[in-house]
C-alpha cells in the first residue's frame, strides 16, 4: 500500500509497492510533477494512475476516468488540495486542518503531524509502524522546479 501526507505546502509519499505481503521495491516514485507544476499521488489501485494523470493533463475534459479501491491527491501550485476517491469522482477537500494523510499509515502518518510533524517526518513515522508503508521517502512542493545544474 502506500502512505501520503501533506502540510504546509509540502508531499510526501513512500516507496513501497507490495504484493499482498511481498515487498516488490522500496524505491517507487509515487509523486508526480504534472506540467503546470501540480502535484499527484495515488494510494490504492495503482491500474488507474497513467489514465487520471492524462485526464489532468488534458484539462479535465469529460468525465474522470474510474477505477476501484483508490484515494488521488491533486496539490496545485496555490496550495489547493482536491482528492478523487474510489470510483473517480472528484472531491473538494472538507477539512479546515492544514495537514492530510492517505493510504495504509494514514493514522500514524495523521497522530505524527496532530503533534507537530512535518509531511516527511509523518511519512517516516508510518514506514516505522505499518508494514506496508517503507522505504524512500520522496519529498515535494508544487511548483516548477529549477533545472539542476552541475
Amino acid at each position: 500500500m502506500t502512505t501520503i501526507a501533506y502540510r504546509d505546502g509540502v508531499l510526501a509519499a513512500d516507496g513501497r509497492v507490495t504484493l499482498d505481503t511481498l515487498i516488490l521495491t522500496d524505491t517507487c516514485k509515487k509523486i508526480r510533477r504534472l506540467s503546470d507544476g501540480s502535484l499527484f499521488a495515488l494510494a490504492g489501485d495503482d491500474t488507474i494512475e497513467e489514465r487520471l494523470v492524462q485526464w489532468l493533463e488534458d484539462c479535465e475534459e469529460g468525465p474522470p476516468p474510474q477505477g476501484k479501491d483508490f484515494v488521488g491527491i491533486l496539490v496545485e501550485a496555490g496550495g489547493v488540495v482536491t482528492t478523487f476517491h474510489g470510483v473517480g469522482d472528484r472531491f473538494l477537500p472538507a477539512y479546515p486542518e492544514p495537514f492530510a494523510a492517505w493510504g495504509s499509515g494514514s493514522d500514524v502518518a495523521y497522530g505524527a503531524m496532530e503533534m507537530g510533524a512535518t509531511a516527511e517526518e509523518a511519512v517516516k513515522a508510518a514506514c516505522r509502524r505499518n508494514m506496508t508503508t517503507g522505504g524512500e521517502v520522496q519529498v515535494e512542493r508544487p511548483g516548477h522546479q529549477e533545472p539542476e545544474t552541475e
